[in-house]
């Protein structure tokens, strides 16, 4: 019997998704068709929808009033919340039937399924560029905005989003709040300490790379190292500094070697104020203190 919950037959002509209702259509069309009526007054940055405005207002605010009972974190959305306490019950219901790979949501397995089928419906209106899921084609809709109004002090990069810039303060900290509970190794970031974990759990061996390099027959977990990698085949390195010209394959590269014409040391040791150009050999002195306290 078809219910109301699963009957979506008002369809968008430009990607694949349905809805229930015509006003969750039209709604939806809007990001399309890239109109954005409701303006952050902090920032400026606009959005589609009155509600995306009044939770993004959350983040200049530092609003969090959704608490995890289980582990303390907070939020600053409900819906972020919900998604996080699944975590807690470390439940996978929902299984890729080509890889095997284990998913906590059906909409997280939906997008995942679309790398195996080289599905791409979220196009970019602005350079065509077409995306397997519409969270990156909004991430990616930023370098087209141009907004970045988080700007770091040390090193003068900017960002886009609040929680990148505070994410990246923590390398001139030398902050590494990620702990792995089996070893002791400190991380950075949660995605390294989670990609760490599973030389413990042996995943990490377990998991097949399903992107194969045509070139070489180089294969990879996923297809963003598969682009990464096809660089080194094609020469491509688009990204060039204005001072000597040397160009790079990736912007993060660039951004490294501009730090030698200007003497930006960035990246300083919070135990003996040594500073370094970056924040490789910064972890690697780090390393020094972390002997002499054993």
């Amino acid at each position: 019997m078809i219910t109301h919950m699963t009957l979506k037959p008002y369809n968008c002509t430009i990607c694949p998704k349905a809805f229930s209702q015509a006003r969750y259509l039209k709604k939806h069309l809007k990001i399309h068709t890239g109109e954005k009526r409701h303006k952050c007054t902090a920032c400026d940055k606009e959005f589609f929808h009155l509600s995306r405005l009044q939770s993004h207002m959350r983040i200049h605010l530092e609003e969090k009033p959704y608490k995890c009972t289980v582990c303390g974190k907070e939020y600053s959305h409900l819906s972020s919340l919900q998604w996080h306490i699944i975590v807690h019950k470390g439940e996978k219901p929902h299984k890729c039937t080509i890889c095997s790979k284990e998913f906590f949501h059906l909409s997280s397995l939906q997008s995942h399924v679309r790398i195996h089928m080289a599905d791409n419906p979220y196009k970019c209106t602005v350079c065509k560029k077409a995306f397997s899921y519409s969270s990156s084609l909004r991430w990616h809709m930023v370098i087209h905005e141009e907004e970045k109004p988080f700007k770091c002090t040390e090193c003068y990069r900017e960002f886009s989003y609040q929680s990148h810039f505070k994410r990246h303060l923590r390398i001139h900290s030398g902050e590494m709040p990620y702990n792995c509970k089996t070893c002791g190794k400190t991380f950075l970031h949660s995605s390294s300490l989670k990609s760490h974990i599973q030389i413990h759990t042996g995943e990490k061996y377990m998991r097949e790379r399903l992107h194969k390099c045509t070139t070489c027959d180089k294969n990879f977990f996923d297809s963003k190292s598969l682009h990464r990698h096809i660089k080194i085949h094609t020469g491509e390195k688009p990204y060039k500094c204005m001072t000597c010209s040397k160009a790079f394959s990736q912007s993060s590269h660039l951004q490294r070697h501009n730090r030698i014409h200007i003497g930006l040391k960035p990246f300083k040791c919070v135990t003996c104020g040594k500073a370094f150009s970056q924040s490789s050999d910064l972890k690697r002195h780090f390393a020094i203190h972390t002997r002499e306290l054993i």
